[in-house]
Parts: structure tokens; C-alpha cells; sequence
């Protein structure tokens, strides 16, 4: 059974050119309790998804989509309060540097409290003894302490716990964690990504964890989908990309981390595309990636469609490589 199920998901903006499009008739199918990693550089149209799924676009962005629905709920027939009720009682989102997402100005405890309130708890003590429970359930010691403080007294990797134990507040099917890891220290990283997967193990909640690190849901994630300026490249196992990428973009991404303990010949550089990601309004034709890939020949200037290869996954390629191109080692 799909919990999220989205089909040609696209998202447009107005600019003094006319509309832009930045995310680009985006599919995917994530079902109930599974952790679906969603990887890619920045302004690849990660982020923008997420959104797009919370009900949280600008008012002047233009939602399409052929199929949107949460929890067997299709998401394009309610109305615009409707809809913000329905995601808000069956999702949540976590997003990057927790010290620009809490109110400096208020108590850890009073937010958390407020939080609980909008979910239907209104009596105070049961708020606190909530409020409670759900710091010592994110690993935080010492709750009732923690309570008093204002944001500014805890560290980093503390606040990111405080936002959690907030998004997990009213047991979301759904936990979009939007680049949870930026700005902590490594142990720390590795801290909050096991108290994530905890808690859907716990619970059975569906996580959506969106970053532009391939090494972090490496051994975190079951799925992987690959964005590049707006579009879905590859959708696979986890284990299939990362043993046989057949998208060239997924493979540069791959290629491009860092292996402690490798030996690197003198000089040898980490591997990296040419050129840069192209502005959302200056796309090339046909495929997105081309001016910047190896493999691109004329076909390329015809749009690729995100298709199945068997035993592997959907992918967005005119030449998609090899099976077990990465593993022998072959040039992309």
C-alpha cells in the first residue's frame, strides 16, 4: 500500500520572463514505513518536492499534478484549508539549521506546548507531561530542565532533537526530513540519523530523508531517488545504485565521495562533472544533464523519459550505463 503517491508533480513559479518550472512532472511511490532517501546537488528540486507534498509553496507558485494523494487520501480534491488539516495530521517535516526554525524568543517547553495544542492537547499538565515524554523519547536528558531553556542555550545537535520530538508530536505516517544533518559535527550526524531510523522502526512511519550526501543513506536508506535541475534521473534500491548506478549522474555522484583509507595516486583529483548545474530558466534542450555529460551524443537534444530497466529501477537516460559499470571500473 503507497502512502505518498505522486504522479507528474510539477511546480511553477512567475518571473518578469513568465512562468519558470522547477520541479518537473516528479512520480514516485514510497510506501508505508519505508525510508526512501532523495539525494542531489543544490537547486536540484529537492527541497521544493517536500513542499509541494506539505502544502508549503508561496501563494504564488502554481501546483500541477496528475496525482497526489497521503495515507490513501488524493490530496488534489481538497480544498486548501482541508488539505492543510489533512497533511498536518498525517505529516511532518524536519528542515535544516533548527536555530532558524525555533522562536528565539520562546521557551523550548512553551513551543513544544504550542505544537501539542494545535494537535487537539489543550490541558497544560498534559501538554507538559507530553512534553516530557517526548524529549526523553529524542534522547534528550534531563527534560524538565530542558523545558525552561530558550533555544540559544543548546547546542546544535540538542535543537535538532527539540525539532524532531516536535515533528513526531502527533505520529505522523510521514517524516520528511529535509537535510537534518547540516551544520553538526559527524558523531553528531550519526546521532540524529539513527535516532530518525529509530523512531521508524518504532512507530512505522514512512521516512523521506532528502540530502545532497550519498554517503548518508548509504546504510540508512532501503530507496534512492536522484535529482537533478528539477527532475527524477534514477529510482532504485538503494543497494542497485550504489553497486550499479545506470544513470550517469548518479554514478558522478558516487564517484565523487571521498573514501577514507583508498589509496589515491599523486595528484589524483576526486572525480567531478564539468560546468555546473544550468540556471532553472536557462535549461539546455532535451536532456538536463547533457552539456555536462560524458556520454551525451545528438539523441541527447531529444527529452528522455524516466523508464523501467528490468531488475534495476526507472531511469532518465538515452544510454543509461552498464550493469556493474562501477564495480569493473569502466569510463563513464
Amino acid at each position: 500500500m503507497s502512502l505518498l503517491h505522486i504522479e507528474n508533480l510539477s511546480v511553477e513559479f512567475p518571473t518578469h520572463k513568465g512562468y519558470v518550472r522547477v520541479l518537473d512532472k516528479v512520480s514516485l511511490r514510497m510506501k508505508e514505513a519505508e525510508v526512501l532517501g532523495v539525494v542531489g546537488e543544490s537547486g536540484s528540486g529537492k527541497s521544493m518536492m517536500a513542499l509541494a507534498v506539505m502544502g508549503l509553496l508561496s501563494p504564488n507558485a502554481r501546483l500541477t499534478a496528475d496525482y497526489m494523494s497521503l495515507n490513501n487520501q488524493d490530496l488534489m480534491k481538497l480544498s486548501g484549508e482541508a488539505r492543510r488539516q489533512f497533511v498536518a495530521q498525517n505529516a511532518s517535516i524536519i528542515f535544516q539549521e533548527p536555530q532558524s526554525s525555533l522562536n528565539p524568543c520562546f521557551t523550548i517547553g512553551a513551543q513544544i506546548r504550542e505544537t501539542l495544542k494545535l494537535h487537539g492537547v489543550r490541558q497544560r499538565r498534559k501538554q507538559q507531561e507530553q512534553a516530557i515524554e517526548l524529549l526523553n523519547a529524542v534522547g534528550i536528558n534531563e527534560p524538565e530542565t530542558r523545558l525552561r531553556q530558550y533555544p540559544h542555550q543548546l547546542s546544535g545537535g540538542m535543537n535538532q532533537r527539540v525539532m524532531i520530538a516536535m515533528a513526531v508530536a502527533a505520529r505522523p505516517k510521514l517524516l520528511i526530513a529535509d537535510e537534518p544533518t547540516t551544520a553538526l559535527d559527524v558523531t553528531i550526524q550519526a546521532q540524529i540519523i539513527e535516532l530518525l531510523l529509530d523512531l521508524n522502526r518504532q512507530h512505522g512511519m514512512g521516512l523521506m530523508l532528502i540530502t545532497h550526501d550519498f554517503a548518508l543513506l548509504s546504510e540508512s536508506t532501503q530507496r534512492v531517488c536522484v535529482m537533478y535541475s528539477g527532475q527524477i534521473m534514477e529510482n532504485a534500491s538503494t543497494r542497485n545504485i550504489l553497486e550499479s548506478p545506470r544513470h550517469p549522474y548518479s554514478r558522478a555522484l558516487l564517484e565523487s565521495i571521498p573514501h577514507i583509507g583508498e589509496r589515491h595516486h599523486k595528484g589524483q583529483r576526486l572525480y567531478s562533472l564539468k560546468g555546473i548545474i544550468p540556471a532553472i530558466d536557462h535549461l539546455p534542450v532535451g536532456c538536463r544533464l547533457g552539456p555536462r555529460c560524458p556520454r551525451a551524443s545528438k539523441e541527447c537534444v531529444k527529452t528522455p523519459r524516466l523508464e523501467t530497466i528490468e531488475n534495476h529501477g526507472l531511469v532518465r537516460c538515452h544510454f543509461p550505463l552498464a550493469k556493474d559499470s562501477l564495480a569493473k571500473g569502466s569510463e563513464l
